[in-house]
C-alpha cells in the first residue's frame, strides 16, 4: 500500500464468505507515528468496494 506522505506498507487482500479481507503492517509515517496493523472486511456494492467492519485484528 502507498500512502499520501510517500511511505509504503506491506498488504494483503484475500476472498472470504463475506466479501474481501484487506490486512496491513504497521509501518511509520513520514512524521515519525507509527501506526499499527490494522484489517478490515470489504464488500461491494454499486459505487465499488467499501468497509463492512473493522476486524480485531489480522489473522
Amino acid at each position: 500500500m502507498s500512502f499520501a506522505d510517500g511511505n509504503e506498507a506491506p498488504g494483503r487482500l484475500w476472498p472470504s464468505a463475506d466479501g474481501l479481507r484487506l490486512e496491513i503492517a504497521s509501518y511509520r509515517t513520514a512524521a515519525g507515528a507509527l501506526i499499527a496493523r490494522k484489517a478490515w472486511l470489504l464488500r461491494r456494492d454499486d459505487a465499488g468496494w467499501k468497509i463492512k467492519t473493522r476486524l480485531s485484528g489480522p489473522s
